[in-house]
């Protein structure tokens, strides 16, 4: 498990706000994508993906390992809207760590 996975909530918002910061004048935050990415490549739109842990949305659980299909790149590397039909069908903004290709 690598330290990002141990950081706290507040830590993780703060490097995010930073990165959209750095992206907003046009400054470098490729370290912050590296970072929060975990240094993997952004998954491509329409992507298969599985939860890598469980995720309560619109009041639904969808488990451990629920799959899914990316629709929306939110900010490549770092978040996604995935689309999943089992269990339930929803709609979610999802997290790259919290997301493997399937």
């Amino acid at each position: 498990m690598t330290d990002v996975m141990k950081w706290d909530k507040a830590t993780v918002e703060a490097a995010i706000a930073e990165w959209y910061f750095l992206d907003a004048i046009g400054g470098d935050n490729s370290a912050g994508v590296a970072i929060l990415s975990g240094n993997r490549p952004p998954l491509p739109l329409l992507s298969r993906v599985r939860l890598a842990h469980n995720l309560n949305t619109e009041g639904l659980n969808l488990p451990l390992g629920s799959m899914g299909t990316i629709v929306e790149t939110l900010d490549p590397g770092i978040a996604y809207i995935v689309e999943f039909f089992q269990p339930h069908h929803c709609v979610a903004t999802v997290y790259d760590r919290s997301l493997s290709k399937v």
